[in-house]
């Protein structure tokens, strides 16, 4: 049983796969009140007082089996962290969420946890700063698959035309917030999406759509193909696998001894571009490590995806692509592949 990956940069699996009890190799050597347009019936799932650990049980079920959760003191500052996190300001410009702005809930048929809150600033903040929390900035929409990393994204005003963009219909029943934009004045057409750009990789037989701003890699070589910006990163890579697409999705999410996602990964299997694949998301215990010299350190997440054909790459003949990215941007990439084989 043999698991043969392509050259890849250090993202936890140092090159090797480092695979407990599985041989691995490389094909190269080199590695306040609630935010406006707010109503609700029942009482918030946040209040000032919080339970201890982790946040447990529900507080109603609601169609589609999604069920509004407690909200703990480790969710809250999760959630704070996200936050601050997302806008790249310190921590010490914000006072904290609004008491009984935070809604938080759980959709078991797609692993899948929704939040949101409405963050004050601190009284030490920049003018800078501040004016951030402007027209529905203060705001944050939450959400994380299993126990990977909360994605972010920023409100608006009115807030409701962000949420229901956002948030599935039955998370909006469960918090008893609006499911529709009447009155509201809301665009009928989400928000464009971030400016992006196609580049492809004769090696692996792939083109992917990137941000603008994204840059290649440093360091990585002639041969290989990685594109670092301020918010992510992303690099190819291939393997070979002789025991098939389930096989090397459980060795990648958990084979590995230095577990680079994590002690409890999340393996969720859908098609890429029409072919059988995987995407593994890091539970929160994974570490976050550098991508570029000095610049902004993320999770790791991969995608496998079987080629229609093999394709050789040096001396070795590949049938799995990987794309390994930051799990804010691990969906997106994987979803603007186009396979050449």
């Amino acid at each position: 049983m043999r698991t043969v990956m392509a050259g890849r940069r250090m993202l936890g699996w140092l090159g090797l796969l480092a695979i407990a009890g599985v041989a691995g190799c490389t094909a190269s050597p080199t590695p306040g009140p609630a935010a406006p347009g707010h109503s609700r019936s029942a009482t918030p799932a946040a209040s000032t007082a919080f339970s201890s650990g982790a946040a447990s049980g529900s507080a109603s079920t609601e169609p589609g089996g999604v069920r509004e959760l407690a909200v703990s003191r480790d969710v809250r500052d999760e959630l704070t962290a996200a936050y601050v996190g997302y806008r790249g300001i310190s921590p010490s410009d914000v006072a904290g969420a609004r008491p009984g702005s935070i809604y938080y809930a759980y959709d078991p048929a797609t692993y899948t946890y929704w939040a949101e809150a409405n963050f004050l600033p601190s009284r030490t903040a920049s003018f800078t700063v501040l004016a951030g929390f402007q027209d529905g900035a203060s705001i944050g929409l939450f959400t994380r698959v299993g126990n990977g990393s909360w994605q972010v994204q920023l409100g608006g005003e009115p807030v409701v035309c962000a949420e229901i963009r956002f948030f599935p219909p039955a998370v909006l029943m469960a918090w008893s917030l609006r499911t529709d934009t009447a009155g509201f004045g809301c665009s009928p057409q989400p928000p464009r999406p971030a400016p992006a750009r196609p580049v492809t990789s004769r090696t692996y037989a792939v083109t992917i759509s990137i941000p603008v701003g994204w840059q290649p890699t440093p360091y990585l070589g002639p041969d290989r193909f990685g594109y670092d910006g301020t918010m992510g990163w992303v690099q190819l890579n291939a393997m070979v696998e002789p025991f098939g697409l389930h096989y090397a999705c459980t060795v990648a999410a958990t084979g590995n001894v230095l577990h680079p996602y994590g002690l409890h990964p999340l393996i969720i299997y859908r098609s890429i571009n029409g072919r059988p694949g995987c995407l593994i998301f890091p539970s929160s215990d994974a570490a976050a490590l550098p991508r570029r010299a000095g610049g902004p350190s993320f999770q790791n997440s991969v995608a496998l995806v079987e080629y229609r054909q093999p394709i050789p790459i040096g001396s070795a003949t590949y049938a799995l692509l990987l794309v390994d990215a930051d799990p804010a941007h691990l969906a997106a990439v994987v979803d603007s592949v186009q396979l050449h084989h």
